[in-house]
């Protein structure tokens, strides 16, 4: 008897009762930052609906349909291309013309992520002239994220306030939340808020400065819960480093009023994306002086359409999506595996 997908499977599944189960309950004990993930659960999900159809196989022919649909699916698994290569990562758009000539204000809508950009030439002219001009008129980097160190050498457990005293505690911004983390050895007085989250850090008088610099650790990446922090780590030293995942400046991380004593600042600036840029260059390829377009970040999706002054029909550059190589490849291994199911011819007795 076939599972019912939404209460057997799914319904058990969102609530936390598959978790229990193997082998998934080793899998999470062994990547506890996946638990909570949307993508952790549809890898189950994906399993239990896979595990499902196998009760619905009536003989050995519906068995090889399934394997084999499935085998195509991911036929990039094992051996071939490697869509997550280098040589992969790059998404292009090239045009077909030869030696193109561009009119003067010949632009192009690119857009990544739901963001817009329209690059101008105000020139137009040859393939050189205007990918300089396009290239200026992208705005260069749409943006970077900040990057922080917090310097606990010689800050110990017996540095910082014990007791029944003002605790001592730092700040540290996300992109979206600041966030007041302090040292409670049990006693010491929380700090004040006012828009800041508590964090608590639990320390001993004891502690040496790399426990005290774990123990912040922990706070940041665990204790705030927030996936920005999910880089950050002090590698068994004194001193953490990380760098935000979200992009744009943020409020600079510094030392309470209730000082730590600890070295904190910025190492690297983040800088907000600029309104109209995107992750892409504009290129000649020689021989032929063709224009072409790609995305400077890896694995760049983007669509290319017609700017107010034109350059697809010059360029000959087909309009359209151009797919990074990862989401490519899962679009032609789902169309094939569909299509080499459908288009097999089926054994009569087999079940609709």
């Amino acid at each position: 008897m076939a599972y019912d997908y939404d209460v057997d499977i799914l319904a058990g599944l969102w609530t936390g009762i598959e978790a229990t189960e193997e082998p998934y309950a080793s899998f999470i004990a062994a990547n506890p930052d996946l638990t909570n993930e949307v993508s952790e659960n549809r890898i189950l999900s994906t399993i239990e609906l896979l595990r499902s159809h196998m009760e619905l196989l009536q003989n050995r022919e519906e068995a090889k349909l399934l394997h084999e649909s499935i085998s195509k699916l991911f036929r990039h698994s094992a051996g071939g291309s490697n869509p997550w290569s280098e040589a992969a990562a790059v998404t292009e758009a090239i045009g077909n013309v030869n030696n193109p000539i561009f009119p003067a204000g010949a632009s192009i809508d690119i857009t990544v992520d739901g963001s817009t950009a329209s690059p101008v030439s105000a020139s137009g002219g040859n393939c050189a002239t205007v990918v300089a001009e396009l290239n200026a008129s992208f705005g260069g980097t749409p943006g970077s994220a900040e990057s922080m160190s917090l310097d606990f050498t010689a800050i110990t457990g017996g540095t910082l306030p014990t007791g029944a005293v003002p605790a001592a505690y730092f700040d540290i911004t996300s992109g979206t939340t600041t966030y007041r983390c302090w040292f409670s050895d049990g006693s010491t007085t929380a700090p004040a808020v006012t828009t800041e989250t508590l964090v608590p850090i639990s320390f001993t008088g004891a502690d040496a400065d790399t426990v005290i610099a774990a123990a912040a650790t922990t706070a940041i990446v665990t204790g705030t819960g927030d996936p920005d922090f999910s880089g950050f780590a002090n590698g068994g030293t004194a001193v953490i480093t990380g760098t935000l995942i979200i992009v744009g400046n943020v409020a600079d991380p510094v030392d309470g009023a209730v000082a730590t004593g600890a070295i904190i600042g910025t190492t690297v600036q983040g800088v907000d994306p600029v309104a109209g840029t995107a992750p892409m260059e504009a290129f000649c390829i020689h021989p032929g002086n063709r224009i072409g377009f790609r995305g400077t970040d890896d694995f760049v999706t983007f669509a290319v359409a017609n700017g107010s002054g034109g350059i697809i029909g010059p360029a000959g550059i087909i309009p359209g999506v151009r797919l990074s190589t990862p989401a490519r490849v899962a679009d032609q291994g789902r169309n094939l595996s569909l299509n080499h199911f459908a288009g097999t011819r089926r054994n009569p007795e087999l079940t609709p």
